[in-house]
């Protein structure tokens, strides 16, 4: 690998171990989660080799500054962690400043310009801060984010308290955005091309929310949707988005131009008993071609109630719509999914495909899936492809399609197909 150092799957196997040892007897110890300020830039003006380079300095000064006890982690672009074991916080805060001071002196040169490292440490102590791999990862981001906002080039540790105000204040503040967005009818719809790997052409686009604050500057779209989900307003938004789809698909119907989509659907929107009542309405309204639609969901999202989800696919595929299962491969007993659930392509979560040109184990495993998706009938999306080598690599896996900034980043449709399409005649989501 690149760095050599220990990756992602280690790191989780490593934490859950030391948070159990830690419990079982009553010790304690901390995770220091980090990343690189401006890195981004040191690719961007010196090119890819020379943000290589830097990681590799990187990983010999971590090495440098652990003890032997201590394990390092890289785990992915420029994200490390430090697994500190019989640490207690003024420990774990001395630990952190020093790999600030440390990492601080570390530079590369490229393009005739000297880049010098600073990074941002999120502390976070086991098992007071989280007692599972994904609280404590979580907290200790949140940590590392404050670090960051309080100028870069320093640590913080987590803060309960510090954060449960924060969570407060940032909940009630998405509500509104979420009831703002639907009251003014504000959802937006970026489409994202798929590419046909095998032809090099374009297969069909997957329609991505987009919101905005009052300014128009675009806002987190993960948050939104969060958001939506605890406030129960989720079902809607994706009513909402379904009908500006079919909108836009209906005027390209009446251009003349073909173009099949793909529209995610929250799980919670599979508990709504009239979800195949409202997507037979909207087809039959729009009068679009159902077999140019296809609707994903998560696999985590598809198992939350497999049996009903199950049944309710079914019904949507009698319309004679596709499924796409999402996220592939994050959530449990996958290749169980795929023989349950009646779907039609497979979409392989982008953590396995960002670093298929150094990680083996992603490269055997996006093979399996390609193999056991053969098997059933199954076409295979590979999902966050952004560069050539990956792109190769997917081709000789046999992976059929291809999404990603390498491809195309989202655009809104009047930059795809221009004119945008009328939306007079869009239905309500109720």
């Amino acid at each position: 690998t690149l760095t050599g150092l220990f990756n992602r799957r280690r790191f989780s196997e490593e934490l859950q171990k030391s948070i159990s040892h830690a419990k079982r007897y009553e010790r304690s110890g901390a995770i220091l989660f980090f990343d690189l300020d401006q890195f981004k830039d040191v690719n961007d003006t010196s090119g890819h080799k020379v943000g290589d380079d830097l990681l590799r300095r990187v990983s010999e000064r971590l090495r440098i500054e652990a003890r032997d006890s201590d394990l390092i982690f890289r785990l992915g672009g420029d994200e490390f962690a430090m697994l500190v074991r019989e640490v207690d916080i003024e420990g774990a805060a001395k630990v952190a400043s020093r790999l600030c001071d440390a990492l601080n002196g570390v530079e590369v040169l490229g393009n005739s310009r000297v880049h010098r490292v600073s990074t941002s440490i999120g502390v976070a102590l086991f098992p007071d801060h989280g007692e599972y791999v994904d609280d404590l990862v979580a907290n200790a981001d949140i940590a590392m984010y404050q670090a960051k906002a309080s100028g870069r080039n320093g640590w913080h540790i987590y803060s309960p308290e510090e954060q449960d105000r924060e969570r407060t204040h940032e909940r009630v503040y998405w509500n509104e955005k979420v009831k703002e967005a639907l009251s003014t009818d504000s959802l937006g719809v970026a489409f994202q091309p798929i590419q046909n790997i095998a032809q090099q052409k374009l297969s069909h686009f997957e329609a991505l929310l987009r919101v905005s604050d009052d300014d128009g500057k675009p806002l987190p779209t993960f948050k939104f949707i969060q958001s939506a989900e605890a406030s129960g307003l989720i079902q809607e938004v994706d009513l909402r988005i379904v009908d500006k789809v079919l909108a836009y698909k209906r005027e390209l119907e009446r251009r003349g131009v073909a173009a099949v989509f793909a529209i995610n659907l929250s799980g919670i929107s599979f508990r709504n008993p009239n979800l195949y009542d409202e997507i037979a309405r909207k087809l039959n309204h729009y009068g679009v071609n159902p077999e140019e639609i296809i609707f994903e969901i998560t696999e985590t999202s598809a198992v939350e109630d497999a049996v009903s989800t199950a049944e309710k696919m079914r019904d949507i595929k009698k319309l004679g719509c596709k499924f796409a299962l999402d996220d592939f491969g994050v959530g449990f007993s996958s290749l169980y999914h795929i023989k349950q659930l009646p779907i039609d392509l497979v979409k392989i979560d982008g953590s396995f495909v960002r670093h298929l040109a150094t990680e083996a184990e992603d490269r055997a495993l996006v093979k399996a899936v390609v193999e056991v998706s053969k098997v059933f009938g199954l076409t295979t999306v590979a999902e966050f492809v952004e560069n050539q080598e990956i792109l190769d690599i997917l081709r000789e896996l046999g992976v059929d399609y291809a999404q990603g900034y390498h491809i195309s980043k989202p655009e809104p449709f009047d930059t795809i197909w221009g004119d945008g399409a009328s939306q007079e005649g869009v239905i309500g989501a109720d």
